[in-house]
Parts: structure tokens; sequence; C-alpha cells
């Protein structure tokens, strides 16, 4: 197939003109090149019947805020045809991820982003080829210097599936497919399911810092283990090894459970055993809000936060225990957090109390805080300036002692959480 070049004319079947600017990129199944616009790009097939499944997607009307660069028109007459779609802004978040800014905060906030946006997708359809090289992710930060994800789009739509669609002509990424495509080459297989076991890959690099798709050992071990349903670098294992990034990384050890226990399902061999995207974005969302990934005040590395956590979770190089955080009641009275601890009326010497009011859980150096459903609530705030805010009936939150400041509130009591 030759290739255009830039000031070509194409034409669409709604009667439009572009012009091509330059070449973009070449792959198995097409090209893609940049239009004089700047703002759409032309990807040319190789293969003529993929057409029918692009007017499955333009016939369909799927929502314009779909975080996808969907066709939004049909080019004929070019040989094998093609589509055109919005060009997608940002870099690839292949790119992002060898930025050595990228921290670890940075890091759960982009895997967020990734997972909430293939959850959306997923109300739809499947992509098919979840890669870095497919999602293409935009990004600011504040004047604090925090992180904030604008957008997160993912391209290269072409071998999606839905209900109702024409089946898929090519299969996605060899290194992230799963066991089920492996084995079988059948896009009948092309499922969201599939989808997530190769975003868990992806999780890998932002999580764990660990890329799992290098070959370590030789292909063969590779495909043979992928096809047995075995992920070849288990997290837990205890042979691991550490593939593409040796000697870097985080143990699977600083994960919590919840997440921990997503990363495996994800990447079980039965399909019907993974998480959706929308459980894992959940969770992700979770942590970042109740304020659960903390460094250790030892070694500096991250860590998810959970009750019961007593020392850092990286072991083979800290371990060290936290301090121990202690409850200040009124009077002056202090009771270690050792584990869970209740507080009631008959603790804090108050009607306004419930009997059963709050309950405290130690999670590394933070407390974590669950309203049990009391009459007149539990208030906490961020600092001593900040604003009072009410817990939702069993709603957890977790605080960070404070050598001066009260924040945390039971009914009317103000208490306070020292180290």
């Amino acid at each position: 197939m030759s290739m255009l070049n830039p000031g070509d004319v194409i034409r669409t079947r709604s009667a439009k003109e572009f012009r091509i600017d330059k070449l973009l990129g070449v792959g198995s199944q097409a090209d893609v090149y940049l239009l004089n616009d700047g703002r759409s790009v032309f990807k040319r097939f190789r293969d003529r019947e993929e057409l029918s499944r692009v007017r499955w997607l333009i016939n369909r009307r799927l929502p314009a805020d779909l975080p996808l660069a969907l066709p939004t028109d049909l080019v004929e007459d070019m040989a094998h045809g093609g589509y055109i779609s919005a060009f997608a802004n940002g870099g690839t978040l292949a790119s992002l991820l060898a930025d050595p800014a990228l921290s670890y905060a940075d890091s759960i906030c982009v895997a967020h982003g990734i997972m909430d946006n293939l959850a959306k997708i997923h109300a739809h359809m499947a992509h098919g080829d979840v890669r870095e090289e497919n999602i293409f992710v935009v990004t600011h930060r504040d004047a604090c210097g925090t992180l904030a994800v604008d957008s997160v789009i993912y391209i290269d739509a072409d071998n999606y599936a839905a209900e109702d669609a024409p089946l898929p002509m090519y299969l996605g990424d060899t290194l992230v497919m799963a066991p089920e495509l492996r084995r079988t080459r059948d896009p009948r297989f092309v499922s969201r399911s599939a989808d997530v076991y190769a975003a868990a890959q992806i999780l890998h690099l932002l999580l764990l810092r660990h890329n799992d798709s290098g070959f370590v050992t030789s292909p063969a071990e590779f495909s043979e283990a992928m096809l047995a349903g075995h992920w070849h670098s288990d997290m837990f294992g205890a042979t691991r090894r550490d593939t593409g990034l040796v000697g870097q990384g985080f143990r699977a050890e600083m994960l919590d459970s919840r997440m921990a226990s997503l990363f495996r399902a994800a990447l079980q061999a039965d399909p019907a055993l993974r998480p959706s995207a929308r459980q894992v974005a959940d969770h992700l969302h979770a942590l970042l809000t109740q304020g659960r990934i903390v460094h250790c005040p030892h070694c500096n590395w991250p860590m998810m936060l959970e009750p019961g956590v007593t020392r850092c979770a990286h072991t083979h190089h800290c371990g060290k225990a936290f301090d121990q955080p202690r409850l200040v009641l009124p009077g002056g009275h202090q009771v270690p957090v050792t584990g869970s601890l209740v507080l009631g009326r008959g603790e804090l010497g108050n009607e306004r109390v419930s009997k059963r009011h709050l309950l405290l859980s130690r999670a590394g150096p933070l407390v974590c805080v669950r309203d049990l459903d009391s009459s007149n609530g539990t208030y906490v705030r961020d600092d001593a300036s900040a604003s009072w805010h009410r817990l939702a009936p069993n709603e957890e939150v977790y605080l960070c002692p404070h050598p001066h400041d009260s924040l945390l509130k039971a009914g009317g009591v103000e208490l306070m959480l020292r180290f």
C-alpha cells in the first residue's frame, strides 16, 4: 500500500475534504496521518473489510464524552479506506511512565484515571487493545506541585468488541494478551475481562514499579506460563523474578489487602474471576480520597494503609515499627490506640455521645476513624483552621495525629490524637 504525501486530499462519506499534513505512525493494521486542520487524524486500513466495523461504531452514536477516540466520518474512496477521528491531546502513557518526576502519588492518580475511563468505555464495549501506547494522558500540576489528571483518552479501538457488532479482525498486543486469547486466537474472546487483564500489566508498572511484560526468560517459557494461566512474575511469589526493572520497584506487601486481591484476580486465567474495571477504579479512588497512600517516616518508601498495620511493609530493607498513636481524652487521660478502640458515652462522659459512637483503629502512622451511626455525629477536620466535616454513618477517614490540634469530635466532645 503506497503512502500518502503531505498535501494529498481525502474526501469523506459526508463530502468533507481534508489534506494530509504528515504521517504519524505505521502499524500492522493501518497507517495514521495528521490532517491539516491540526485537530483530526486519518487512519487508513490495509484491509477494506475493517470498514464494516467502523460503520457500526459511527451508526451506534456512542456518547460524545466517551473517553475514546471514536470515528467521526468514513473514507471510502481511498485504497482500502479508513476513517477520521479527533486527534488525541497529551502524551502517551508510555512517555509519562518514563518521566523521572512521576511520584508514587502521581502514579496512583494516573492509575485511577486509566481504570475509571476504561470502566466508562466498558459500559458500551470492550476496547480490545489496552496498552501503554494506546492511552493518552493530559496532566497538570497545581501551585503546590500536586499532579492532577485532566483527561485520559484511549485510542485505536479498532479491535473493539460489543454484543451486536461484527467480530474483530485482529487481536491486541501479544505481551499483555489474556490466556483465553493467547490460547485460542479467537476474536470471540475479546472482552471486557481481557481488557482488565491487559490493564493489570499497566497497574503493575504504576503501583509496583515493575515491568511484567519483558522477557527475562525465553519467549517460549513466557508463552508457556501465560497459556497455563500462570502469571510468570507472581506478586507474592517466593521466587519472584522482577522483569525489566532489575533491583528496583516495590514488593507486593506494600499494597493493602483489597488492592492485592484485585491485582491477583485481574490476572486469573479464568475470565469470570477477574474484577471489573469499575471495581478497581473505585478502590483506587477510595485510597486517594481517604489519604491512605503514605510514605514510611523511616525509609520514605510508599505503602497503602489499612487498619491493623503497625510497621513499614518494606521488610526487606526497613520494616521498622511506627510510633504508637494515643488518644487524649477530656481531662488529659491518654489511651494508646494499639488495635481497635470503640468510644462511647461511658468513655467520654457526655450525654451527647452515643453508647457506641465511633471506632478508632491503628493504621500505620495514621488512625482510622469510623462513625458507628451515632446520633449527634462524628466530626473531623484536616487542621485547626479547617471547618468540621461530619462523617456519614459507617464512613471511614484516616487522620494523622497532631501534637497540638484537635482534629476529631464526637458529638460535642473534642478529642486529640498524638504520638
